[in-house]
């Protein structure tokens, strides 16, 4: 069954933006490779502002994952 909340089709990428009630936020980006998830992500850091810690790790996609809050 697919995610709903992920995009269709083989290497897809896409970034999830989460606020929380508090204004707290986190980026996260699926299905990029090395350096490209920090490079998809800058826009978002800079307009968000300070970037408080960066996780990365295997995406089950075969990309990488990076979470940004």
């Amino acid at each position: 069954m697919q995610d709903e909340h992920k995009p269709a089709g083989i290497g897809a990428r896409y970034m999830r933006l989460h606020v929380n009630p508090e204004g707290k936020t986190m980026v996260e980006a699926f299905g990029f490779d090395g350096e490209t998830c920090q490079e998809a992500t800058r826009g978002v850091e800079n307009a968000l502002g300070r970037v408080g810690s960066r996780t990365r790790k295997d995406d089950e996609g075969g990309g990488s994952y990076q979470r940004v809050g």
